[in-house]
């Protein structure tokens, strides 16, 4: 009984040495749980062509009740945060933000997300690439709120195959409607805006246009509105 207690003790040692120096595959943390939170990386295609773009995401899934920020969360809080580490001649570009929604706590204003939002980042892949599977990561960050605040960060990975052109995922059309939700710059003639002696903005979109059902204005900037 006593060996194969060494046996055993030796066996399960080696495990956790090997699990120590020969850490999961990258392909499996596309998908990271936190407190209040899931996050995913996720993608377009299956595989793609030598200089061919697509768009990668970032999914987050809160519970109920939960939220993350914009850009500019607004009185308090801070932005979500993606740092991306790609192989060389994969460029990726700047973070969208699909339109946020407001939060309100006393006498606060907040912009972010609730439930479910996909962050969509284009990535181009330079034409000389040679054919092959890539490691991808991004590392992000957040502060998630409700009655109190807690910040997260998670490391995510992912593997994309560069060879023949690929399929579309389960998840592009999620990130197709992600891109369709992007807030778009109004037209000039639609708005005027006022500044008064004592810094009071004011805008006036009485000349928006009649087929417009509704408007939401978000400053995009904190340090302009206070």
């Amino acid at each position: 009984m006593r060996s194969k207690i060494y046996i055993f003790a030796i066996v399960w040692l080696v495990v956790v040495i090997l699990s120590v120096f020969f850490p999961a595959h990258a392909a499996d943390r596309s998908g990271v749980s936190n407190q209040h939170v899931k996050l995913d990386l996720i993608t377009e295609f299956d595989r793609v062509s030598p200089g061919q773009e697509l768009h990668l995401g970032v999914r987050v899934t809160l519970e109920e009740d939960w939220h993350i920020y914009w850009k500019n969360p607004g009185d308090t809080g801070l932005p979500t945060r993606v740092d991306w580490l790609l192989p060389s001649k994969f460029v990726v570009g700047p973070m969208l933000w699909p339109a946020p929604s407001r939060f309100k706590l006393e006498n606060f204003v907040n912009f972010g997300y609730g439930l479910t939002v996909i962050f969509p980042f284009q990535l181009k892949i330079a034409e000389d690439v040679l054919a092959g599977r890539y490691p991808i990561s991004a590392d992000v960050s957040w502060l998630i709120c409700k009655d109190l605040c807690i910040p997260g960060e998670a490391e995510l990975f992912m593997d994309l195959q560069v060879g023949d052109l690929g399929v579309a995922t389960a998840d592009a059309s999620d990130i197709e409607n992600a891109l369709q939700e992007m807030p778009s710059q109004a037209p000039k003639d639609w708005f005027d805006v006022t500044v008064s002696q004592d810094g009071q903005w004011s805008l006036d979109l009485s000349r928006i246009d009649s087929t417009v059902i509704s408007a939401e204005f978000f400053p995009a900037r904190s340090d302009v509105i206070s």
